[in-house]
């Protein structure tokens, strides 16, 4: 009976011995798997798919921004066929700038990320299909008929490129310039009493 007591005990510190290396090994395997997803998410917030937020945008990237869209928009014209609908002056109508500068984003989402799923590019025509159409009730002041009616008048066809030109470099001036990263750090106040090595808090 004694033996027969012990060998169930053993057999019972054998089974939850391979039971805590069964927990152990699922534990490892579902680390190893959030860590994969944990490095896919992070490499795609790093491709920074998202829409632009025109009015935080600095001056350098303003003009990174206005180069990347207005080469979108000239292969969308060209490609599409749409330059009866998106008017020569998008850039000068906000609402328009922000139409196609949505639709570039999510273009960039649709054919460059590679989590992207199968169809993404039939999503982002449907997207293209929507903003064509509120282009067209936008088009209020008959801008897509070829004749630009706003404040400011647009040249004739020759001097058109001229004018974006001329429009996206004011918009870039007159943005604030990015912030130097050496100045903000050389802001940090000090101990009163000399101590360098012991920075104090400002309240801005």
């Amino acid at each position: 009976m004694v033996a027969t007591r012990r060998r169930r005990q053993h057999s019972r510190r054998n089974e939850d011995t391979q039971l805590t290396r069964n927990v152990e090994e699922e534990l490892l395997l579902l680390r190893t798997q959030l860590d994969e997803l944990f490095a896919t998410l992070a490499d795609r917030d790093a491709m920074h798919f998202r829409p632009v937020e025109w009015d935080s945008l600095d001056g350098a990237q303003a003009r990174d921004e206005w180069d990347r869209l207005v080469g979108f928009v000239d292969w969308l014209l060209d490609r599409y066929g749409v330059a009866e609908t998106v008017p020569a002056c998008w850039y000068r109508h906000p609402a328009i700038l922000e139409e196609l500068s949505a639709l570039h984003a999510a273009w960039l989402g649709a054919y460059l990320d590679p989590h992207a799923p199968a169809d993404s590019g039939v999503a982002w025509h449907d997207s293209l299909e929507r903003v064509l159409q509120r282009l067209r009730e936008w088009d209020r002041t008959g801008c897509a008929g070829g004749t630009h009616r706003d404040h400011v008048p647009l040249p004739a066809a020759a001097g058109r490129l001229a004018d974006r030109s001329g429009f996206i470099d004011a918009d870039v001036t007159a943005r604030p310039e990015a912030p130097d990263d050496d100045a903000a750090g050389s802001d940090t106040a000090t101990d009163p009493d000399g101590d360098d090595d012991q920075p104090t808090l400002r309240l801005l």
